[in-house]
């Protein structure tokens, strides 16, 4: 989704005649991640509509508090967005010290897309089945290591699930951004992670990676 700091949704018919220049939107995670090509594409489609150039900022760190900090301190005057996934919200619930408040410092603008998320492990591990994955983790003396985006990341959040729910002992390692978590997955220094379509589907055609489950 995008959103902005407050109130900025009701300066949004002014764009074209108040920002000849640019316009900026803010993706709190690494460049190449999902949300980040999600983003690069609606800027182009924006860009033409607006009549103004739109630039994708990428500002990345703690799970995608520093971007989403920076935009919430910035004038709510249309000029700059925010890209968010389902974590921006999840963080904020599930970490007390975030130093924005979701509801009162941001307006939601729209949703960008949906996808699903795809559970990546090695090739190497032969894994047939979510199954098998199960059973080789649980026999871990010292348990496993799954990878994420970050705390409070939607990956992180399916990948804590599979573990808490399959009784796995696991530990979790959070990344700077997806492509960071699936490079670690593919080489087998984490079990597996979850990454969207973008990150998970390219790789899997191309023979490098394999895809157990998919969310709905």
């Amino acid at each position: 989704a995008l959103v902005a700091p407050a109130v900025a949704q009701a300066q949004a018919p002014d764009l074209a005649t108040k920002f000849p220049g640019q316009i900026r939107i803010v993706v709190p995670f690494t460049a190449g991640g999902g949300t980040d090509v999600i983003a690069r594409l609606v800027a182009r489609h924006l860009s033409d509509a607006w009549k103004v150039t739109v630039l994708v900022d990428n500002r990345v760190g703690a799970g995608g508090v520093i971007g989403s900090q920076y935009v919430a301190g910035q004038k709510p005057d249309g000029g700059i967005f925010l890209a968010v996934a389902s974590a921006f919200a999840v963080r904020s619930a599930i970490d007390r010290s975030v130093p924005y408040e979701v509801s009162r410092d941001f307006s939601g603008v729209g949703q960008m897309a949906r996808s699903p998320s795809f559970m990546v492990v090695s090739l190497s591990y032969g894994f047939n089945s979510l199954k098998e994955l199960i059973a080789y983790a649980r026999k871990q003396p010292a348990g496993i290591l799954y990878g994420s985006a970050g705390v409070g990341s939607t990956a992180h959040m399916h990948a804590a699930a599979v573990a808490h729910l399959a009784g796995i002992k696991a530990d979790h390692v959070a990344f700077r951004g997806t492509p960071e978590a699936v490079n670690d997955a593919l080489a087998g220094r984490v079990l597996y992670t979850f990454a969207p379509g973008p990150n998970a589907i390219p790789l899997a055609r191309a023979g490098k990676l394999q895809i157990l489950v998919t969310t709905s």
